[in-house]
């Protein structure tokens, strides 16, 4: 077990295995306290403590068994104290000195500034000012964290690729990230009219970074979150980070948030680490009910498909407004030729998608086995269950409705929807999975 600590302390500070054997041994075999002491003393060695020099005795001449050594004793003391009697040597009084001790530079200086240790020190760096959301310091990059603890010494090539690749592994995702404040991102989301998400993470989570390595590194996420958000991330302990907390109370972290940028409401949030599965099956299920939240346009029925009532009904309004009057009530009872070619387009095109939803019919194909030329997809029917099946990559589209009107009863008879980031999968049957983007896709099936 101590071998284990010892090696656990050398691969971070890169010491000497004695050095670390006596900071571990002077803090009780804790890691944690050995490292906190190693970095405050940068890295300097513990040694036994230094002897206390000897000194002479000035009364070592004087000998025990006189019987005049008590008085012999008390006139040295006397004569080295006050020069006794036959001596006029008396020490001088202390003259006053008045001098500045610090100075107002000097002092602003020397309290003002950070401990240069911590300050250096990325997991402390967290309190810089600057509008960046999470600064790749606030991660720890232990190659540059060896160096300014250790006085830039050198490192083997292979201890720097090691921690050049750690420090890659759970960078950021910079390339899908905006670079601003909150306000700013939000006017941003406005404008474009996206939703804001916002990723707060505590770098002493350790499952903050593993969203860095396992989530936001995905293409698929990165496809769609940058198509419908605009996408923030911030430490805890940064100055957005807590603004973000005052208006955005959070429990735990990892915390993902959709904000209304409209509004600046939290409409969604997720206390939890996700898999990319599972994330792009709850973003898609959030976008899908907020589009089908929108209130379709109503659509004005013609004068020849108005009943003999209704145009009773119509004229009688027509005749007891003014002109003005008069007309708006003729554009509101009978629709424009650009309003009928826009409805019949509509309707043509909803017969087409039925038509071809019906020449599809149910077969449950063999599920594939190997992962390399299959991908996993996953439907979340009405009920909220889940089915999970593979498919090959250059299956066509139409396999999957063929596939969901054999395992879902009421598909044959009913019309039904597969959506994936609101694009209606039944206008690419013919493309094959992998063209369509649907690898690895979590689709919501809708009854019509």
């Amino acid at each position: 077990m101590e071998d284990e600590k010892i090696s656990n302390f050398c691969a971070v500070t890169s010491c000497n295995p004695d050095i670390a054997q006596s900071y571990l041994q002077v803090s009780d075999w804790n890691v944690e306290t050995a490292l906190s002491l190693y970095f405050e003393n940068s890295g300097a060695p513990l040694g036994p403590p230094e002897p206390i020099p000897e000194t002479t005795n000035p009364y070592s001449g004087l000998n025990d068994d006189d019987e005049d050594s008590d008085e012999a004793l008390a006139r040295q003391l006397q004569n080295e104290q006050y020069g006794g009697e036959q001596s006029d040597n008396v020490r001088a009084p202390i003259a006053p000195k008045t001098d500045v001790l610090v100075g107002d530079d000097s002092f602003e200086h020397t309290f003002s500034r950070p401990n240069p240790i911590l300050y250096r020190h990325p997991v402390f760096n967290q309190g810089d000012s600057s509008s960046n959301p999470i600064a790749p310091e606030a991660f720890r990059n232990f190659e540059s964290e060896m160096e300014s603890l250790q006085g830039g010494r050198s490192h083997s090539p292979a201890t720097s690729d090691k921690t050049r690749r750690l420090a890659d592994l759970f960078r950021p995702p910079f390339d899908m990230m905006y670079q601003g404040d909150f306000e700013h991102a939000r006017n941003f989301a406005k404008d474009n009219k996206k939703w804001l998400m916002v990723n707060l993470q505590d770098p002493t989570e350790f499952a903050c970074q593993v969203m860095n390595r396992d989530l936001w590194s995905e293409q698929a996420v990165k496809d769609v979150v940058n198509e419908s958000f605009v996408f923030l991330q911030y430490g805890s302990e940064s100055p957005e980070g807590k603004r973000y907390v005052t208006y955005y109370p959070i429990e735990t972290y990892p915390h993902v948030a959709i904000i209304d940028a409209r509004t600046g409401e939290r409409v969604k949030a997720w206390n939890m680490q996700m898999s990319a599965s599972d994330f792009l099956m709850n973003v898609t299920e959030f976008l899908e009910s907020k589009a089908n939240q929108k209130q379709p346009t109503t659509k004005k029925p013609k004068v020849a498909d108005m009943t003999e009532e209704e145009q009773l009904n119509a004229a009688i309004a027509a005749s007891l407004g003014n002109n003005a009057g008069n007309n708006e009530a003729s554009s509101s009872a009978i629709e424009s030729p650009a309003e009928t070619q826009e409805v019949d387009e509509e309707a043509i095109e909803e017969e087409r998608q039925a038509s071809v939803l019906d020449s599809i019919a149910a077969n449950k194909r063999d599920e594939p086995t190997d992962p390399k030329t299959s991908t996993r997809i996953q439907l979340r029917l009405p009920d909220g269950s889940r089915i999970v099946r593979r498919f090959n990559k250059t299956d066509p589209v139409r396999y999957i409705f063929e596939f969901v009107k054999a395992e879902v009863s009421e598909a044959e008879t009913r019309p039904f929807e597969l959506v994936y980031n609101r694009q209606q999968l039944i206008d690419l049957i013919d493309k094959d999975i992998k063209d369509a983007g649907l690898e690895n896709s979590a689709i919501n099936f809708i009854f019509s």
